[in-house]
């Protein structure tokens, strides 16, 4: 029976790990301008309905995007795609078939090409061949997964499974047979999940919990160091630690929680509140996702603070605009208007984007990479909580 689940969608690192722990490094690839082009446009366009809806009533019809210690991990490589996805590399099969993929704590599952995938997109992408691997084992269950950004179904198989240094044996990953053309313009093969195992589906175990189960990381964290393009600096998935290589700093720890959903799912955490520009919005539920490029909310909420934010497609007022103080378990971090303003071959606009979401799930904000790169962020499973320190650029 086909399993399927909503999480959310986008871009992100790269992953190593050593006995103790691994450093992986995350690549960036350029945008075009013509892909600055409509990125400028469609993130504008989204933010101009998320204004009719409030102001006019005007229904947003876009479902929720579901989607410590001495630096002794293995460090992952990740690569910047334009400041708005970071990937990185990981292996499958013996020999090794090479992806890249976004590290998504967003999403619990890993997923890549298959060489009997014929939508459009896999054409652009590596795919992954079975019958090239002495260590593959059939399973066959089939799998759909539902992204903001398009979806991707197939079925389930057996392999070995390869970041930087460590690997695992048995994996079971997702052959993606059919995959929606939004996926032919992404810079990366597939995904690699790193959300809680209860969201995963078809109950497969996410890499990083299999990695520690197997003894793979000395801890049961990985952190990630997320840089700007022009800094020339590298960006990094650091698995089983957290290093003071990235951050000034102490570490300021925020408790996980369930939220409205009552079982672990996301990283999900809660803020106090949000101040910027003598506008205040009370706590609310917040998922601390990299993949997810932007900072985003329910649309009520994201269309006050862009009235308070929102900069000239000129960029001329950037120096005018206000921070934006977000206040977590008595901490608070803030973004200046250079930390949220994305500039774009000389075409400004703020990295906040609405949601539409169902009134159950209350008041609710995904921290995605705008975030995430101001911030360097260790997940912590053993204690369940998330750190923030100021990143180092």
């Amino acid at each position: 029976m086909s399993q399927s689940i909503v999480l959310s969608f986008i871009a992100l690192s790269l992953l190593i790990a050593l006995t103790f722990s691994y450093e992986i490094p995350l690549l960036k690839r350029p945008k075009t301008p013509e892909q600055e082009k409509r990125f400028f446009k469609m993130i504008t366009s989204i933010q101009e309905r998320s204004r009719l809806e409030r102001t006019y009533g005007v229904r947003l019809n876009r479902p929720y995007l579901q989607k410590f210690g001495d630096g002794q991990g293995e460090y992952i490589p990740l690569t910047d795609y334009a400041d708005t996805q970071y990937y990185g590399s990981y292996q499958i099969g013996n020999p090794p078939q090479t992806f890249t993929g976004i590290f998504d704590t967003g999403s619990s599952n890993v997923w890549l090409p298959s060489k009997q995938c014929k939508s459009i997109a896999c054409y652009v992408h590596d795919k992954y061949d079975s019958s090239a691997s002495a260590t593959y084992k059939p399973d066959g269950k089939e799998w759909e997964i539902q992204y903001g950004s398009g979806h991707c179904k197939g079925f389930f198989s057996k392999d070995m499974f390869r970041i930087g240094k460590l690997e695992v044996k048995d994996y079971t990953f997702g052959e993606a047979t059919e995959l929606s053309i939004n996926f032919a313009a992404t810079g990366f093969d597939g995904i690699a999940g790193m959300a809680m195992p209860e969201i995963a589906v078809g109950g497969v175990q996410p890499f990083f919990d299999a990695l520690w189960q197997q003894g793979q990381v000395k801890n049961n964290v990985f952190s990630f160091y997320l840089t700007l393009k022009e800094s020339g600096k590298s960006s990094v998935l650091l698995l089983g630690d957290s290093s003071k290589e990235y951050y000034d700093g102490e570490l300021s720890w925020v408790p996980l929680t369930n939220g409205t959903f009552g079982r672990p799912t996301y990283w999900l955490t809660s803020f106090d509140k949000i101040e910027t520009g003598g506008l205040l919005i009370g706590g609310a539920y917040a998922a601390i996702d990299s993949g997810t490029s932007l900072m985003a909310g329910n649309a009520e909420d994201i269309a006050y603070i862009l009235d308070k934010v929102r900069v000239k497609p000129d960029c001329s007022d950037i120096d005018t605009l206000p921070n934006v103080d977000i206040s977590m378990n008595g901490q608070v971090f803030t973004l200046t208007p250079k930390d949220y303003v994305m500039n774009m071959q000389g075409q400004c606009l703020a990295a906040f984007i609405p949601l539409a979401l169902p009134k159950e799930m209350g008041r609710f904000f995904i921290f995605g990479d705008t975030f995430m790169r101001k911030y360097y962020s260790v997940f912590d499973r053993t204690n369940m909580r998330v750190g923030f320190a100021l990143a180092k650029h």
